[in-house]
Parts: C-alpha cells; sequence; structure tokens
C-alpha cells in the first residue's frame, strides 16, 4: 500500500488497484478493471467488456459483455432484458404475467384456478370444493379429499387413499397399501409384497420385492431375514448376539470391558482409566490418554499403526513428529520459527521469522512475507499473486 496504490504478483502477472476518490483501479492478468461510482452510475470494466449499471428511479440499466440488461419496476411491472431477449413481469389483481425468453408464462391466482404455461406447455390447476385439478406436461392430475377419501391420479394412474377409523387404504400404481392401526396391528402391501408389522406385541413381518424380510422382537430375541440371509440379534444381560449372512457378530459389555466378534474375528475393547484396550482383527490396539499423551500399540512415545498392510509410526519426543505413512517417512519439527517436514522422499521446510515465512515444497521453494500492507510469495519457481478481489 502507497497512498492510494495497492499493488500484488500472481504468478507472473501484476494486480494493481488504486482507489481514488470515486475510483477503483484494477489490472489482473494482464486486463485492466475500472470500477466507479459517480451519482447513480456504476462503471466497471471487465476483461476488455465493459460493465456499466445505473439506477435512476425505477429503472436499472446495465451493459455486460456486449449486453444491454435493463430493469424496471413502475407500479406492476418488472420489465428486463437479459442477453438480447425480454422478460417481462406484470402484478396485476390476481394475474402474474411473464415471459422469459420468447415464451410466455402466465399465472392467475383467482378464484379457485391457476394456469400457468411454461415453454409451450401448459399447466392447470383448480380448487373447486374438494377437487383439485392439475395438468403437467399434456398429462392430468387429479387430487379430491371427501370426508376420509383422497383421490389423486397421476400420470395415468390412480393412486387413492382413505382414512377411516384407524384404517389407512392407499392404491399406488395398480397395487393396494393397507394399514392399520387398532390395537397392536400395521397391515401394508407395496407394489404386490406384503408388509406385516406387529409394533405393540412382538411381531413384525415384512416383506420387499419378492425377498422375505422377517423380524421378530420377543423378549431379548430379534430375527431378521434379508435376501435370504438370517440376522439373529438378541441382547441377555450385557451380551447382544448378532448374526448376519452367516457369520456371527457377538458384543458383551460387562463393566469396562466391550466383546465383540465381527466375521470371525473377536473384537476386544475396555476402557480403564485413561487406557483403551481394543483388539481388532486379530491384532492389538492399545491407547492412553493422560494429559496430552496419546499412546497406542506401545507405551511410550511411539504410535503404531497398520493401515491396509502398511505400517504408520508416528512418535512425538520434544519438537520432533516421526510418521510413516505408506512405506514413506514423514518427519516432522517445531523447534523456535522452524518446521521441518518430510512426506514421500521429498522435505517441506517451513519458517516464521518476522513477515517472512519460507517453506520448501517438493524442491521448489516458496516464500511469502507480508510487511504492512504487501504480501509476497513465491510458488515453484514462479512469483504468485493472490486474487484479493474486494467486490
Amino acid at each position: 500500500m502507497i497512498g492510494a496504490w495497492r499493488f500484488e504478483k500472481v504468478i507472473g502477472a501484476w494486480r494493481f488497484e488504486k482507489v481514488i476518490g470515486a475510483w477503483r483501479f484494477e489490472k489482473v492478468i494482464g486486463a485492466w478493471r475500472f470500477k466507479k461510482m459517480i451519482g447513480a452510475w456504476r462503471f466497471e470494466k471487465v476483461r476488455g467488456a465493459w460493465r456499466f449499471e445505473k439506477v435512476i428511479g425505477a429503472w436499472r440499466f446495465e451493459k455486460m459483455i456486449g449486453a444491454w440488461r435493463f430493469e424496471k419496476v413502475i407500479g406492476a411491472w418488472r420489465f428486463e432484458k437479459i442477453i438480447g431477449a425480454w422478460r417481462f413481469e406484470k402484478l396485476i389483481g390476481a394475474w402474474r404475467f411473464e415471459k422469459m425468453i420468447g415464451a410466455w408464462r402466465f399465472e392467475k391466482v383467482r378464484g379457485a384456478w391457476r394456469f400457468e404455461k411454461v415453454i409451450g406447455a401448459w399447466r392447470f390447476e383448480k380448487m373447486i370444493g374438494a377437487w383439485r385439478f392439475e395438468k403437467v406436461i399434456g398429462a392430468w392430475r387429479f387430487e379430491k379429499v371427501i370426508g376420509a377419501w383422497r383421490f389423486e391420479k397421476m400420470i395415468g394412474a390412480w393412486r387413492f387413499e382413505k382414512m377411516i377409523g384407524a384404517w389407512r387404504f392407499e392404491k399406488v400404481i395398480g397395487a393396494w397399501r393397507f394399514e392399520k392401526l387398532i390395537g397392536a396391528w400395521r397391515f401394508e402391501k407395496v407394489i404386490g409384497a406384503w408388509r406385516f408389522e406387529k409394533v405393540i406385541g412382538a411381531w413384525r413381518f415384512e416383506k420387499v420385492i419378492g425377498a422375505w424380510r422377517f423380524e421378530k422382537v420377543i423378549g431379548a430375541w430379534r430375527f431378521e431375514k434379508v435376501r435370504g440371509a438370517w440376522r439373529f440379534e438378541k441382547v441377555i444381560g450385557a451380551w447382544r448376539f448378532e448374526k448376519m449372512i452367516g457369520a456371527w457378530r457377538f458384543e458383551k459389555v460387562i463393566g469396562a470391558w466391550r466383546f465383540e466378534k465381527v466375521i470371525g474375528a473377536w473384537r476386544f475393547e475396555k476402557v480403564i482409566g485413561a487406557w483403551r484396550f481394543e483388539k481388532v482383527i486379530g491384532a492389538w490396539r492399545f491407547e492412553k490418554v493422560i494429559g496430552a499423551w496419546r499412546f497406542e500399540k506401545v507405551i511410550g512415545a511411539w504410535r503404531f499403526e497398520k493401515v491396509i498392510g502398511a505400517w504408520r509410526f508416528e512418535k512425538m519426543i520434544g519438537a520432533w513428529r516421526f510418521e510413516k505413512v505408506i512405506g514413506a517417512w514423514r518427519f516432522e519439527k517445531v523447534i523456535g520459527a522452524w518446521r521441518f517436514e518430510k512426506m514421500i522422499g521429498a522435505w517441506r521446510f517451513e519458517k516464521m521469522i518476522g513477515a517472512w515465512r519460507f517453506e520448501k515444497v517438493i524442491g521448489a521453494w516458496r516464500f511469502e512475507k507480508v510487511i504492512g500492507a504487501w504480501r509476497f510469495e513465491k510458488v515453484i519457481g514462479a512469483w504468485r499473486p493472490l486474487f484479493d478481489f474486494f467486490l
């Protein structure tokens, strides 16, 4: 910042900005951008094309990339022209007229009728008593609510629904769906397959499109069949048994211990004080949180973790942090202002000294400095400016 000027360089191109009076000058990647507010006018030039905007009374004029955009709000009318096509809109009483890109859209909300035309297709909607008529893209949609019945037709198929007492009848695309909430039973049929469910009691039967899904909740047992495979689950005291697709899953919570077996392998977990023990697929995982420390696998400063066949080592000793990810070491150290890091065989250095920040990424230095209003940065051998658009 020197006086009214603000200079910045972005990837080899300067960005200049100056605010003098009503003018704001800016140049980004070789093209000037001028902006000025004088009275009602706003001038702006972006990539060689002027953008004018003015608000005088009800009119708003704007020109963007060679095409004018006019907009006016006078009484009920709103005129607008976008890229050579007019858009008219008017609200008079119940009518709303609008023209968008050469096609009229009429809408009227007066009495029970609502007419609308969108790109050549009419959409009618009417509410007369219990009836609601609607036509969408050439197909009528009728809906009526008389007493407990609700009739609806959508794209050639009727949908009936009725609420009588505890019963709810519904037909969707040729298949009935019954539901009853009397006592405990809830009956429902969806697309030719029955779905039985009993909520107050024990049984819950359900069938979904050809494959039965049975579920029973009696006492502690819960049975469920999904696509030909049974899923059993039982909760007795601290134990929770579950079998899914031929493999048992056992889980038990006794005191601090949580035992679980998933697909033939046991998973043990225990939380005692700050310690958390866990065994997953035959390998133990120890974790301890005491103050700022997190120990895992080995008590001390080391943290070992294996992810899909590759070890991940991490160690915090003083300022050093070592980590190995998928066969490559990652070292990181913070001493004073320096931060060293090596990732996938390449060092990354970073230092903050006063206003300077030095960083090396993949063999190329990145310098950045913030002094007053200045910010300098160099990335991979080229100077880079920052797009700070204060628009």
